[in-house]
């Protein structure tokens, strides 16, 4: 799909998309909206497929407009003004891999959707609509890496510009704090008593780590790709102080503090950095070495902070100490019910169709595990594939098979790092701008793998009890939309490399 559109330029961006449409109704993906067309208008599916497809034509068209426009106001080499290297090993294990990775979580989705809970079986549907839009993200993104890059690289300079000037520091901190708060709120539960949001937290967690995630891949770039001076590099630090500070505050306003943990350990694997740069520079055997020496150590002291320091402060780590320590004592039993599933689980998986989510046949009854109702008070509960995802695996494949599809989920992301070094050769006399758009988005993806590395640690530890749970999703095998798309995102930019 996308050598067919690339064959049409800039103008293949609409065939890209109504191909991805046609395939989508091919494979019985329904349109958004077609319930409300159909509630609505009385219009059938056929002609809500027709419409579909037109709708996503359009929006090619619109969107290639867009970028005509601005290509046109801000002119850039052309792509061909380098010789390309050929695709290195690592690139060429990332859509593979992608697809593997994606086509087993949903797997587990289909047997946790027939056998759990009746609440349970959107799972299947929903997850299969998010690998496509996901799959149609990371083509889009990867047909505009280009444009994706130079708009990055402009906006963060054009806002460090700004935050050189007092007053207009005071603008941005004032623009920031709004922004913080309304993607709080929209995480907020529609419950509270007090500033009711919409309940969407996991849009509103996703949004903020973005924002940090930006904001330290500016970092990253500004101190280790441009020859910054110490007062530049202190103001960067600053900056990302304030991010954070205004992303934690979002945080505490949506009542989520998931996320806040992964930032924190993203934090701490920051350590990590001078071992990146060693691999940028070739010299790979010392940096995994020096890479694997600072992440244990910052997960040691990560698990410390958790399990010893914040329970004596917090009492809502207390809490979550307790059901990790105890969890026949918590005041909720997921944390048990997951464990006795773990438990339970044989070296080589339960396999298709036959693992128990409602709880123990002969307990529960064959009647009630069959129909689900069992499920609501003795079987796995109903985040288990989003928040325990890893136990989900597990218990469907098998523990080395498990622990592999999680090695291959971190491979994933090394690939996508090694596969955005820049390895376009500019001719001599190019303008620079290439290579500093290819450098900026080189490390954007290693802030975003940072992070993954840190939410998968997260993720694993809090499923086994080796850490207190913290409501993270596995990223690439659990279930989530907005996790998936911004995963995809990445795809899309590390795959167009060269």
């Amino acid at each position: 799909m996308l050598w067919l559109a690339r064959r049409a330029q800039r103008w293949g961006l609409p065939w890209l998309l109504i191909l991805w449409a046609a395939m989508a109704l091919a494979c019985g993906v329904p349109p958004a909206g077609q319930t409300a067309l159909h509630e609505a208008f009385g219009w059938t599916p056929r002609v809500i497929a027709a419409i579909w497809l037109f709708a996503a034509g359009l929006t090619g068209i619109v969107l290639a407009g867009l970028a005509s426009w601005l290509a046109a106001r801000s002119p850039t080499p052309p792509a061909a003004a380098g010789r390309a290297a050929p695709t290195s090993r690592w690139q060429a294990l990332l859509w593979p891999l992608w697809c593997l990775l994606l086509g087993l979580t949903w797997l587990v989705m289909a047997d946790f959707a027939g056998g759990a809970d009746p609440q349970a079986r959107f799972f299947a549907l929903r997850h299969a609509e998010a690998c496509w839009l996901a799959n149609g993200i990371a083509l889009l993104v990867a047909y505009a890496r280009r444009a994706i890059g130079r708009a990055w690289l402009r906006g963060l300079s054009r806002l460090s510009a700004l935050a050189i000037d007092p007053r207009q520091r005071l603008r941005l901190l004032g623009v920031g704090l709004a922004l913080a708060l309304l993607v709080g709120w929209l995480g907020r539960s529609g419950r509270s008593a007090t500033l009711p949001g919409l309940a969407m937290p996991h849009l509103s967690g996703e949004a903020l780590r973005i924002g940090v995630c930006l904001m330290l891949a500016w970092l990253l770039y500004r101190g280790g790709e441009c020859a910054a001076s110490r007062a530049r590099r202190a103001r960067l630090w600053r900056a990302l102080f304030w991010v954070g500070g205004l992303a934690t505050l979002g945080l505490a306003v949506s009542t989520d503090a998931g996320p806040l943990l992964v930032l924190l350990l993203a934090g701490s694997l920051l350590l990590g950095v001078p071992a990146i740069r060693r691999l940028a520079g070739g010299r790979s055997g010392v940096a995994l070495l020096l890479a694997g020496v600072l992440a244990v150590s910052a997960v040691a002291v990560w698990r410390g902070t958790l399990v010893d320091l914040l329970p004596q402060f917090s009492a809502l780590a207390r809490q979550r100490e307790v059901a990790r320590a105890t969890p026949q004592l918590a005041a909720h039993d997921d944390q048990m019910r997951v464990l006795w599933l773990i438990q339970a689980t044989p070296a080589g998986g339960f396999g298709a169709g036959r693992t128990p989510w409602c709880g123990a046949p002969a307990q529960v009854g064959e009647a009630a595990c069959a129909s689900g109702r069992g499920s609501r008070v003795q079987g796995a509960p109903l985040q288990l594939v989003e928040d325990f995802a890893f136990a989900a695996h597990l218990a469907r494949y098998g523990r080395t098979a498990a622990v592999a599809l999680v090695g291959l989920a971190l491979v994933w992301w090394f690939a996508v790092v090694m596969s955005a070094l820049p390895r376009r050769l500019p001719p001599a006399g190019a303008p620079a701008a290439l290579a500093m758009q290819r450098a900026a988005l080189f490390w954007l993806l290693t802030a975003a793998a940072i992070v993954a590395l840190a939410q998968t640690l997260l993720s694993v530890g809090g499923t086994l009890a080796w850490t207190p749970m913290s409501g993270v999703n596995l990223p690439l095998l659990s279930y989530g939309k907005v996790s998936l798309c911004s995963a995809a995102v990445c795809c899309g930019l590390a795959l167009a490399e060269n």
